[in-house]
C-alpha cells in the first residue's frame, strides 16, 4: 500500500508542477497577487454633553466632533445628520446663520442643531479629518430644569470597509446642574507697606446652585512676630454673611481682605474658597505685596504673507497669551504701514482693547494682506499695552491720532508683517515667558524648560543666557540662589526657524518656607534685547 501511494505521488507531481507554473505566470502577468485595500473611520467622541445656557441665553456653547479617516484607500463620508425627530435641525441645510431663528415649528422643537459640517459626499484620504459643530438650543420642548433630557443622536454614514462601522452614532445630552465659581479679581496686588482693604467678588457663572462651604486664609510667607514674640496677623479675611452660601445663577457674594503690614518684607497669602464646583472645588485668590508682572505673548511672532502666484489675498490669525501673574490690558491694536495693504479685523470676543487675566488667552484678531496693484509691502502690527515685556514706542512709529496719548503712557509689542520672511531680521521669541515652581515641596527639587526660537529671517546670535543680577535692570530683581540653569545656558547661534531649549532647576530645603523669585536674562542681536523669563516659587502651604 505504501509503495502504491508513493507511486501515485510521482505520477501527480508533473501535474502539480504545471499547475503551479501556470498560477505563477498568471500572477506575473497581472503584476502580482491582488490584495484587497481597506479603509476605516473613527470619531473622537461617543458622547457630547452640553452645558445648559444661563443668563437668559438660549444657545449653549457649541461642541465639535472630529471624524478621521484611516486605511490604505480613501474614505467617503456620505451622510451626516441628526436622528429623527431632529433630522431637519441643520442650519447648514437650511442656509441659516448662527443667530437666525429656525423656520416654523423647528424653533420650538430643535433641541440640538448642526451649525457646521463638511460638504457631502466628502472623500477623505488616510489621515484626513472633518469636523461637525453642534449646539444645544433651549427650545420650548426642552426640560425647563435643564436635566439630562432632552437627548439626541448624531449619525455619520460612510463607506467604511467593515460593515459595523459604516453607520456610527454620537449621543447628545445636556448637563443640568453645573455650578461654576469665578472671582473678581483673580489676583490682588497690594501696595508694599501700605495698609488697605480689598474686596473679592464671588460669582456663580454656571448653571444650578453654587454652594460655598468655607473661606480660608493660607499664609505663603512666614508669620511675623512682634517684640514680645507673639504672632502678628498682617492678613485678615471676613465675609459679609454667614457661611455656607447658596449662590443662585449669576448671584454674588463678597469677601473682604484686610492687610496691615508690620515690616518691610513682602507678604503673600492665598484666600481659598471651598465650593461644590466639581472642576474647581478650591478656588484660590492670591494676595501679595510682591510686585507682579504682566507678560504678553503674541502668536505668531511674525505675520508672513508669502502669496502663491495668482493669489491676491492672504490672512493670518493672531492670538494673545498672558504668561504673567497679573492682568494685562491691551489698549489698542492697529497697523503701522506705508500704504493700506494690511487690514486688521476682529471676531468672536476679540476687540481692539481688552483685559487679559493671568494665564488666559484671546483669539480672533485677523490681519488680511491685499497688495495694491501687485506691489508687495511690509508693515507692523502694533499692540499698545501695559505689559511689562513691552518696549517703548519707536520714534518711526506712525500712530493714528487717537493713539498718541496711549503711546506716551504705555508700551508696545510689535509684530512684523512681511511678504518675505527673509526680509525680517533675527527675531527672538521665548515660550513660555515664565516658569512657576510653586509645586515644589520641602526638601525637594524639579526641573522645567523654556524654548528660545528664531522667528526671523536672519541669523540669531544669543550672547548671554544667565540668571539676573542686581545690575540687570530689564529683570528688575536679582535671582534667588535656589534657581540654577541646569542645561542650555551656553551662547548659541540659531538659523531662521531653529530652537534652543534651556532647563532651569529649583531646589527647596527642608526648612525653606518663603517665596523665591528670579529671572533668566537673554541677550542677543534681536530687537528688544535683552529678553527675560520670569521665575517664581510660592512656598508650600503652611498648616
Amino acid at each position: 500500500m505504501i509503495e502504491g501511494k508513493v507511486s501515485m505521488s510521482k505520477r501527480l507531481l508533473p501535474t502539480l508542477l504545471a499547475l503551479g507554473a501556470a498560477l505563477l505566470l498568471s500572477c506575473s502577468s497581472n503584476g502580482g497577487f491582488h490584495k484587497e485595500q481597506s479603509n476605516d473611520v473613527s470619531i473622537d467622541k461617543s458622547q457630547l454633553l452640553f452645558a445648559r445656557p444661563i443668563n437668559g441665553k438660549t444657545e449653549s456653547d457649541p461642541l465639535t466632533v472630529r471624524i478621521s479617516s484611516a486605511g490604505a484607500t480613501n474614505l467617503t463620508i456620505n451622510k451626516i445628520y441628526l436622528e429623527s425627530p431632529l433630522t431637519q435641525c441643520d442650519r447648514q441645510e437650511l442656509n441659516l446663520g448662527p443667530f437666525e431663528p429656525l423656520p416654523g415649528e423647528l424653533d420650538t422643537t430643535c433641541d440640538f442643531e448642526i451649525l457646521d459640517k463638511p460638504a457631502l459626499p466628502k472623500v477623505m484620504p488616510n489621515g484626513d479629518y472633518a469636523e461637525v459643530t453642534i449646539t444645544f438650543h433651549h427650545s420650548a420642548s426642552a426640560d425647563p430644569l435643564g436635566s439630562s433630557t432632552p437627548t439626541g443622536r448624531l449619525v455619520v454614514e460612510s463607506d467604511a470597509t467593515r460593515p459595523e462601522f459604516r453607520t456610527q452614532y454620537v449621543d447628545l445630552g445636556v448637563i443640568g446642574e453645573h455650578p461654576v465659581i469665578a472671582t473678581s479679581p483673580e489676583v490682588i496686588a497690594l501696595t508694599p507697606n501700605v495698609a488697605t482693604s480689598e474686596t473679592i467678588l464671588v460669582r456663580n457663572v454656571g448653571s444650578g446652585g453654587l454652594t460655598v462651604n468655607d473661606v480660608q486664609l493660607r499664609l505663603l510667607t512666614p508669620q511675623v512676630m512682634d517684640g514680645t514674640g507673639m504672632p502678628v496677623n498682617e492678613f485678615e479675611v471676613s465675609v459679609d454673611t454667614d457661611l455656607p452660601w447658596n449662590i443662585d445663577e449669576s448671584g454674588t457674594q463678597t469677601i473682604t481682605v484686610n492687610y496691615n503690614p508690620f515690616d518691610d518684607i513682602a507678604d503673600t497669602a492665598e484666600v481659598v474658597i471651598k465650593s461644590n464646583d466639581a472642576e474647581n472645588p478650591d478656588k484660590i485668590v492670591k494676595v501679595t505685596s510682591q510686585p507682579l508682572k504682566g507678560l504678553l505673548q503674541v502668536t505668531p511672532a511674525v505675520g508672513t504673507f508669502e502669496l502663491e502666484p495668482g493669489v491676491l489675498e492672504g490672512a493670518v490669525n493672531f492670538g494673545f497669551i498672558n504668561n504673567g501673574e497679573r492682568t494685562v490690558n491691551v489698549l489698542d491694536i492697529f497697523i503701522d504701514q506705508p500704504g493700506s495693504d494690511y487690514v486688521v479685523s476682529f471676531s468672536g470676543n476679540a476687540n481692539s482693547s481688552f483685559p487679559l487675566s493671568a494665564g488666559s488667552e484671546m483669539d480672533g484678531t485677523m490681519v488680511t494682506y491685499h497688495p495694491n496693484e501687485g506691489q508687495s509691502s511690509d508693515g507692523r502690527l502694533v499692540i499698545v499695552t501695559d505689559a511689562d515685556n513691552g518696549i517703548e514706542a519707536p520714534a518711526d512709529l506712525v500712530a493714528p491720532p487717537e493713539d498718541g496719548s496711549f503711546l506716551s503712557q504705555y508700551k508696545v509689542v510689535l509684530v512684523p508683517l512681511v511678504h518675505d520672511l527673509a526680509s525680517v531680521p533675527a527675531t527672538l521669541t521665548v515660550n513660555p515667558l515664565s516658569l512657576d515652581f510653586s509645586d515644589v515641596g520641602l526638601d525637594d527639587s524639579t526641573k522645567k524648560t523654556f524654548e528660545i526660537k528664531n522667528d526671523g529671517g536672519a541669523e540669531l546670535k544669543v550672547t548671554r543666557i544667565g540668571l539676573s543680577t542686581a545690575d540687570d535692570t530689564a529683570a528688575g530683581l536679582a535671582t534667588d540662589p535656589q534657581f540654577t540653569i541646569s542645561a542650555g545656558g551656553e551662547d548659541v547661534t540659531l538659523a531662521p526657524g531653529d530652537t534652543h531649549e534651556v532647563e532651569i532647576q529649583f531646589a527647596r530645603s527642608g526648612t525653606d518656607t518663603v517665596q523665591h523669585f528670579g529671572a533668566v536674562v537673554i541677550e542677543s542681536n534681536a530687537e528688544g534685547s535683552p529678553h527675560t523669563v520670569l521665575l517664581t516659587a510660592d512656598p508650600p502651604p503652611q498648616n
